[in-house]
């Protein structure tokens, strides 16, 4: 399909997934589009080194701290109380 120039969209909440699949990632947070590229320029905007995973430029590219990550955590699973 790459070939043929077609572009497929996929969204999903699986970093592992979405970097083994796509050659172009965007990271959009609260509706805004805050990077985009292949992993080598995402890796190079977060500062990550080449061994940066999508996870780690994710959380470098949104500024996300570990507390607000459990919070946020947290909040998703208050269903389970």
């Amino acid at each position: 399909l790459r070939e043929r120039g077609t572009t497929i969209f996929f969204s999903s909440h699986i970093m592992e997934v979405v970097e083994r699949l796509c050659t172009r990632i965007a990271v959009i947070t609260q509706g805004r589009l805050v990077a985009q590229g292949t992993m080598a320029e995402l890796r190079a905007l977060a500062q990550t080194g080449e061994s940066g995973t999508l996870e780690d430029v994710f959380l470098r590219t949104v500024g996300a701290t570990d507390e607000q990550i459990l919070e946020e955590t947290q909040r998703g699973l208050s269903w389970l109380e």
